[in-house]
């Protein structure tokens, strides 16, 4: 019962960031922070889930979990290197 009550919670407060997320003006910093606090929330989640449930094979756990790592990554280097007209920093 803990764990799909802690499934709902998390369902809806991700739910919640995604709205506000679309709610954020689209010039500024405000929905890049909530944009990576979805994914940094993501990369835990994946992160406990390998922990609680200690696969046999944890290899695709671990992939997933470095995808998602390297996705966070990516993002952060695009959003410090983004100039102010909207274009990617060079």
């Amino acid at each position: 019962m803990r764990v799909a009550r802690a499934w709902s919670v998390f369902v809806c407060a991700g739910l919640a960031a995604v709205a506000a997320y679309f709610l954020l003006p689209t010039e500024g910093l405000a929905q890049a922070v909530v944009y990576m606090a979805l994914q940094v929330a993501v990369l835990v989640v994946l992160w406990v889930a390998a922990a609680v449930y200690r696969p046999a094979r944890p290899g695709m756990w671990r992939i997933l979990i470095a995808a998602q790592v390297l996705y966070l990554v990516a993002n952060v280097l695009w959003y410090l290197l983004e100039d102010p007209t909207g274009g990617a920093g060079t």
